[in-house]
C-alpha cells in the first residue's frame, strides 16, 4: 500500500491567529472516528453537522483505466466547510490518500466557493454540499487481483457560529475486470456518484488564457489593483463577478473596493492585507460569473 497526500496545510498569519481562538472556543466538540474504522474502512461517515461519502463513477477498473474518485461534504443547513483558501478563518479539508501499489492520483480539484460572512469577517467556502475529486488511474500492468481498496483518511472543520473538526477513514473496494464476471449484481458505473461528480466537475474552475494583464501594487495606499483582458467575452452581458483570491495573505477578503467589467475585461481593487510582505511571481484568482460559471487565471506580477 502506497501513500500519497492532497494534504497541503497552507495558513496566513491572520488565519492562524483566527484559527487558534476558534478552536479554542470549541474545545470538547472534537470529533475524531479514524481509530474507530483504521481497521474496517468504511464509504461514508456521519458525524455532528456533517455527512462525509467517498464516491467513484466506477466500481471496477482494467488495467491502465481511469476513474474520477471523489469526498462529498453534507454540512447542516447554514453549517460550512471550507475552499483551498479559507479567507480570514477556517481549516481546509485534507485528503490522505492509501493506494494500492502502482495506483496514481491526481491533484484535487476544487469547485468554486462562496463568500461566507461571519461578523466581521470574510471566509470563502461550501454551505451546500460539495465533492473535491481526483483522477486515480490503474497500473498498465495491473493482473491478478480479483479486488483492489483505495482508503482515504481525510480531515475538515465545518463551522456556523461555532466550529468543530472532524476525521475519519474511508475507503472503497474496486472489482477488476477479470473479476466483473462474479458481480452480475453490480453495475460498471455508479449513477449515484456520476451525478454528484457531474455537478462538482460543471462547478470546477475552467483555465484561461489573458490577452494582456496589468498587476499593480501601491504599497503608500495600500491597495492592489488588476487589470485583465481575457482571450474570449468571458464577461458579456454578466450581471454578477466575483473575484476569490486563490494566494495568501496578499489582499484582504472583504468585498473588493472597485469591481468592472465588460466583454472580456476585468478591473478589480482591493485592500492589501495587513500580512502582506511582497508579491509572488503569480497570483492566482476565480473569477465566479453569475454564481454559476467560474474561470481561473495566472496572473504574473513582473
Amino acid at each position: 500500500m502506497q501513500a500519497t497526500s492532497n494534504k497541503k496545510l497552507r495558513f496566513s498569519k491572520k488565519q492562524s491567529l483566527a484559527l487558534n481562538f476558534l478552536l479554542a472556543t470549541t474545545v470538547g466538540l472534537v470529533v475524531s472516528a479514524s481509530n474507530a474504522v483504521a481497521e474496517n474502512p468504511y464509504k461514508d461517515d456521519s458525524q455532528p453537522h456533517i455527512s462525509v461519502e467517498l464516491i467513484s463513477e466506477k466500481r471496477q477498473l482494467s488495467a491502465g483505466e481511469s476513474t474520477l474518485i471523489g469526498v462529498h461534504f453534507v454540512p447542516e443547513h447554514h453549517w460550512h466547510v471550507y475552499w483551498l483558501n479559507p479567507g480570514d478563518t477556517g481549516l481546509s479539508p485534507t485528503v490522505d490518500w492509501q493506494l494500492p501499489e502502482g495506483f496514481v492520483i491526481s491533484d484535487l480539484q476544487w469547485p468554486f466557493p462562496q463568500s461566507i460572512p461571519v461578523a466581521h469577517l470574510t471566509n470563502y467556502g461550501y454551505e451546500a454540499d460539495t465533492s473535491l475529486y481526483a483522477t486515480l488511474t490503474a497500473p498498465k500492468d495491473f493482473t491478478g487481483q480479483s479486488e483492489v481498496e483505495i482508503n482515504a483518511d481525510l480531515s475538515w472543520l465545518v463551522c456556523k457560529e461555532a466550529c468543530v473538526p472532524g476525521d475519519t477513514s474511508l475507503g472503497l473496494a474496486f472489482n477488476t475486470t477479470d473479476n466483473a464476471k462474479n458481480a452480475a449484481d453490480q453495475s460498471a458505473v455508479n449513477n449515484h456518484a456520476v451525478n454528484i461528480l457531474d455537478h462538482a466537475k460543471s462547478q470546477t474552475p475552467k483555465s484561461q488564457k489573458v490577452i494582456g494583464s496589468n498587476v499593480k501594487l501601491n504599497k503608500a495606499d495600500k491597495l492592489l489593483a488588476l487589470d485583465l483582458y481575457a482571450e474570449s467575452l468571458l464577461f458579456k452581458d454578466a450581471k454578477t463577478v466575483e473575484v476569490f483570491v486563490k494566494t495568501l495573505d496578499v489582499v484582504e477578503y472583504s468585498k473588493p473596493l472597485k469591481i468592472h467589467w465588460k466583454s472580456n475585461r476585468l478591473r478589480w481593487q482591493q485592500t492589501l492585507s495587513e500580512y502582506f510582505t511582497k508579491l509572488p511571481k503569480n497570483i492566482d484568482i476565480v473569477v465566479v460569473v453569475d454564481k454559476s460559471k467560474s474561470y481561473e487565471f495566472s496572473l504574473s506580477t513582473s
